[in-house]
């Protein structure tokens, strides 16, 4: 498995990520059958009103780049979103095209377990697109349980 660092994304890097996160979930979103302009709606509705109100980076949302140790190219992000006082949620983990089925999800999944053990939650989750079969099978892998499953989606969490 390859050895990650992340960085945390700063002020100023907040708002593109925000902007690629919702086109990206539009999306996906999309893929499931929902029209464009509703599938736009929902993500923006998401990561706006649920996450970054006023666009804006605050504390219960830690966003970083996720690096190989010797690299300034970023291999992708991975947000971790605090949902409550026992569990930390991956809201979002991207790896490059080019570098996806390399273990850089695997190693980014590892360090965002370090992160929510460090600071004292007892689990993790996520959702995850049913189309999405190679992260579903590597969230499988390393422990990560179905707790709800819908035709479009799967919710998934781990204890730790």
């Amino acid at each position: 498995m390859p050895v990650i660092r992340l960085q945390e994304y700063s002020n100023t890097e907040i708002e593109a990520y925000i902007n690629s996160v919702i086109e990206r979930f539009t999306t996906t979103i999309a893929k499931t059958g929902v029209e464009a302009t509703q599938a736009h709606c929902i993500a923006e509705e998401k990561v706006i009103g649920v996450y970054f109100p006023n666009r804006e980076r605050n504390d219960d949302q830690l966003v970083y780049h996720i690096y190989a140790t010797d690299s300034a190219t970023p291999k992708g992000w991975l947000w971790l979103a605090k949902k409550n006082q026992d569990e930390l949620r991956v809201a979002d983990i991207y790896i490059e095209p080019h570098d996806r089925g390399n273990g850089w999800g695997r190693a980014a999944m590892g360090a965002a377990e370090s992160i929510a053990l460090e600071n004292n939650f007892s689990m993790l989750s996520l959702n995850v697109f049913n189309t999405n079969i190679n992260a579903k099978a590597l969230y499988l892998s390393i422990g990560y349980h179905i707790v709800e499953s819908t035709e479009g989606k799967s919710e998934m969490q781990k204890k730790l």
